[in-house]
């Protein structure tokens, strides 16, 4: 049960995707500021589109795949702009953080390479992100740092953008050795992907998922910003047949709750890849446990959207959740996400202090002389490459097999068809399942799998509302809702989520009570914070994110009834 909303205020918390403002506008006079802004049409724009904006702006660069340009102008010129001819909308530089908050046997990409010998050869992954380092050996750029493997990283491109100036405003550094120049954050993600593991002691202990691949790096600054991330799309599509790029990772999006809008230029982006053959993976988000929380770029219906799991198959807590019932408010599938052990970048200082907890507890966490190579991280930003990885895997066996690629909704319905299913967890929160590399592989050999997916469920969303509080410690204030459940329900989702946005959750605590049919208390939720005993059943003061929840498998047909108690010094929740 939910209340469904559209919250305007994104909440930052921990390892969590933000949206960041544009640098500063001005005024139309001649020293009014300059900005960079995105300029949208229905195709690649022509060159007399291309004039027309140089007559109104200060500096133009037209992209040839992807269908926008790029001006530098001051703000007071934006009206004009979106008054062109052919102009579908004009767009402000936004900025993306990284979605950060032995993982290939958990999504069973090891046995692909091991039992079946598919590595992804001969298909290449492009990854957008900060950048990537090829003086890594499991990523190397040279012969020079390369540890016997062929050369990993066939392109490595910085890409400078934003320049508020009256010269282009996108300029490609290609060839580089390293684009990473601080996170790391790029170099995990790639490593993640396709590294050769030969960095470590042990060869291959953290191999990526196709190690066969080859991969493009698209260094975008570490704030990854919309200009850039075009500019790397462009540059993609354009070169896909030189590089045999057949799929694109964004490990980054803007921030929960941000309204979906088809128009956007990253979702149009997306759109010219799809047209190309391209799959576009993103990253879910690390915005749960809250529903309605998915980074909107992934549910756009040409990408494929990762979200986080566990290695022992569980959904991650980060991992943002979609609306229920939706068609289109949901991750793809469910990824390896937590505790991930990959390439640590020799400039990757943000990875060595996510490090430091993402390997405490972590059966894989690097040591010995592997420290200096290796790294440790969770987030929906380690779950998107494993499914790009996965994609290469199923390319590289269908173009050896029946001499063909496969078209991206071939790949996204294949990958939905073979995912394990996540018993206690639902569509709008998992997609169709946990990612299953060697499923996959094996259907894309045999030719099946490619059709529509199904997942043969009908889903009965009933809203309920209502306001609890002031309370003490000792709740006083409740609410309560009844529902109907027919006979042969599979589960039962029960969720809250309040506001105002501003609540410090650990400070405005609500519970959940769930009652059976019978009168019988099945669960509560306070202090509940045991994932091993129910998966998908938590506190706020577990999460420390205003949402609790309670799954119910196979849940007795009857009345239920809810109830919603006000908890610590609750200030009048909604």
């Amino acid at each position: 049960m939910i209340t469904q909303r559209r919250l305007t205020l994104p909440v930052l918390l921990g390892l969590l995707i933000a949206l960041v403002a544009p640098a500063g506008t001005g005024s139309a006079s001649s020293s009014a500021p300059l900005a960079s802004w995105i300029v949208t049409f229905d195709a690649p724009p022509a060159s007399g589109q291309l004039e027309v904006l140089r007559g109104v702006s200060d500096a133009v660069h037209g992209f040839t795949a992807v269908p926008a340009a790029v001006v530098v102008a001051p703000a007071a010129a934006v009206p004009l702009l979106r008054g062109l001819p052919g102009v579908r909308g004009v767009w402000a530089n936004e900025r993306y953080a990284p979605l950060m908050s032995s993982a290939t046997t958990a999504s069973r990409a090891r046995q692909v390479y091991e039992q079946l010998g598919w590595s992804g050869a001969g298909v290449t992954i492009a990854v957008i992100d900060a950048g990537v380092d090829g003086t890594h050996p499991d990523l190397c750029a040279a012969a020079a740092f390369c540890k016997g493997t062929p050369v990993k990283l066939v392109q490595n491109v910085k890409v400078v953008g934003r320049q508020d100036v009256a010269v282009d405003p996108v300029v490609y550094l290609e060839d580089q050795l390293s684009t990473d120049s601080s996170s790391g954050h790029g170099s995990h993600v790639a490593g993640i992907a396709a590294g050769y593991g030969t960095a470590s002691e042990t060869p291959g202990k953290y191999r990526g998922v196709a190690p066969g691949a080859s991969v493009v790096g698209y260094g975008t600054g570490e704030l990854v910003e919309a200009v850039n991330v075009l500019a790397a799309y462009d540059h993609a599509i354009a070169h896909r047949d030189e590089y045999g790029i057949r799929v694109i990772n964004n490990s980054w999006g803007p921030g929960a709750f941000t309204d979906y809008d088809p128009e956007h230029p990253v979702n149009r982006a997306t759109d010219a890849a799809w047209a190309a053959g391209i799959n576009v993976v993103f990253g879910a988000g690390n915005d749960g446990t809250r529903t309605d929380s998915l980074n909107m770029f992934s549910s756009h219906p040409r990408a494929i959207s990762a979200g986080g799991g566990r290695k022992d198959g569980q959904q991650a807590f980060f991992s943002s959740k979609g609306v229920p019932g939706s068609d289109h408010w949901h991750p793809t599938v469910t990824a390896p996400g937590e505790a991930i052990v990959s390439v640590r970048a020799s400039t990757g200082f943000t990875m060595a202090a996510a490090d430091a907890g993402g390997g405490t507890g972590n059966p894989d966490a690097a040591g010995g002389a592997d420290t200096a190579y290796y790294a440790a991280s969770s987030g929906t930003s380690m779950a998107a490459p494993h499914v790009a990885g996965t994609i290469a895997l199923i390319q590289q066996a269908a173009q050896a097999t029946h001499g063909r690629w496969l078209t991206p909704l071939e790949v996204r319905n294949l990958l939905q068809n073979t995912a394990r299913p996540m018993t206690g967890y639902q569509h709008y929160s998992v997609g169709a399942g946990y990612l299953d590399a060697y499923a996959a592989v094996q259907a894309a050999v045999a030719g099946t799998g490619t059709g529509p997916y199904d997942d043969g469920m009908t889903y009965d969303v009933q809203p309920f509302a209502g306001t609890v509080g002031p309370a003490a410690v000792v709740s006083t204030s409740t609410f309560s809702s009844t529902f109907a459940v027919e006979a042969g329900a599979r589960s039962l989702d029960v969720m809250a989520d309040w506001g105002p946005e501003q609540v410090v959750a650990a400070n405005q605590d609500l519970d959940i009570n769930l009652y059976r049919p019978d009168g019988s208390l099945f669960r509560g939720t306070f202090l509940a914070c045991d994932p091993l005993q129910q998966p998908n059943g938590y506190s706020s003061f577990c999460t420390s994110a205003p949402n609790e929840r309670l799954t119910v498998v196979n849940p007795v047909a009857g009345t239920w009834r809810v109830e919603v108690v006000g908890g610590m010094a609750t200030a009048g929740e909604t």
